[in-house]
């Protein structure tokens, strides 16, 4: 099974430089710059194994849309990404990923997690 990731940043080479990381680890990626493009994306088409969302999206937290992702799917885990590192507790989220870590790192985490997903879709 092909994982399919919402990912949502609105930091453009963020967002290309990670999609393209997952694309090339055989994920399907949906990118999102906004938070309307991702509620759109989660109306759209089969549900996300993952949702990574950046805490600073424009003028909102990304944590916003933790009550769309989860009411999209059950299954789908929720990493939130971030240039600091965790500073607060969110409800539904599944861990953080800080922004310019190591690569092997960043996608040890989101492997972990679309494994959990994976597994709970079956």
């Amino acid at each position: 099974m092909t994982a399919r990731v919402l990912l949502v940043d609105d930091d453009d080479a963020s967002r290309l430089t990670l999609g393209a990381l997952l694309e090339d680890e055989g994920m399907t990626v949906v990118e999102a710059s906004s938070e309307e493009e991702a509620k759109s994306a989660l109306a759209d088409g089969p549900p996300f194994h993952l949702a990574l969302l950046d805490l600073h999206l424009g003028d909102v937290l990304g944590t916003v849309l933790v009550a769309d992702v989860a009411a999209s799917s059950k299954s789908t885990r929720i990493l939130v990404l971030s240039g600091d590192p965790p500073d607060r507790e969110v409800a539904g989220i599944h861990g953080w990923i800080v922004k310019g870590d190591d690569y092997a790192r960043t996608l040890a985490v989101i492997s972990e997690q679309v494994s959990h997903a994976t597994s709970a879709a079956e």
